[in-house]
């Protein structure tokens, strides 16, 4: 069964069980260890096994640091959007018929959507507002023009973690996905290697998650090929 097949969980319950069982009993690990798997080897299976774990519990954290994260550039850009549109808005009324000043204030165009065009619109308009001395009478002073342009600063702010964040998780999935292979190839490398030089022992193989193939069913199907396809 490939990785693709198989859970994350499935596989390194799997590949546990198949390593820690043998180190603890004696009677796999002392047939295994003729035929290359020593205590010292199983020991290197189960370095990759606790990297492979260690691999997806990063993954997991940077999955949710992710999703926080968007959670949070998404509250923070309503209250940018809400801060900048209200004040647009505003100064559109005031100086519909001031078209320089619209354009110092960056109001000349319709309001962008894309995340860094916004920025730049929003600072813009924060930034000159305080020369713009009408707004000063309809309720834009220059404490009202800093606390809103802090909403736009948080709002730049959540973006540059959100992007950060994004980039941790790619890594991390990255780093488990290589974790697991190299987990996975050790372990199927050793269970069929296993199941070779245990295939008489059915309740050893069980042990280390392997099915015994059963004998008795076996000697029927052989005999009844053989009737089948006579000499």
């Amino acid at each position: 069964m490939s990785q693709r097949r198989r859970s994350i969980g499935a596989s390194l319950r799997r590949a546990h069980v198949a390593i820690d069982n043998t180190m603890k009993l004696p009677a796999i690990l002392n047939v295994v260890g003729q035929y290359g798997y020593s205590l010292e080897h199983m020991e290197a299976g189960l370095a990759l096994y606790d990297s492979a774990n260690a691999a997806v519990n990063a993954r997991t954290i940077a999955a949710g640091a992710q999703s926080g994260a968007r959670k949070h550039l998404r509250a923070t850009e309503k209250m940018a959007f809400r801060a900048y549109q209200k004040a647009s808005e505003i100064a559109k009324a005031i100086y519909r018929n001031d078209p320089d000043r619209l354009v110092a204030l960056g109001l000349d165009g319709p309001m962008p959507r894309v995340t860094d065009e916004f920025l730049t619109a929003a600072f813009t308009l924060f930034d000159n507002a305080a020369a713009a001395d009408a707004l000063t009478e309809y309720g834009y002073t220059a404490d009202r023009i800093a606390s809103e342009r802090e909403k736009i600063v948080a709002y730049q702010q959540a973006a540059n973690e959100y992007q950060h964040a994004i980039g941790a998780a790619q890594l991390a999935t990255e780093h488990q996905d290589a974790a697991l292979d190299a987990m996975i190839r050790w372990t199927d490398q050793y269970l069929r290697i296993a199941r070779a030089v245990l295939k008489e022992e059915g309740q050893l193989l069980e042990k280390i998650g392997l099915k015994a193939r059963n004998q008795k069913t076996l000697a029927p199907r052989a005999a009844k090929k053989a009737i089948q396809d006579p000499v």
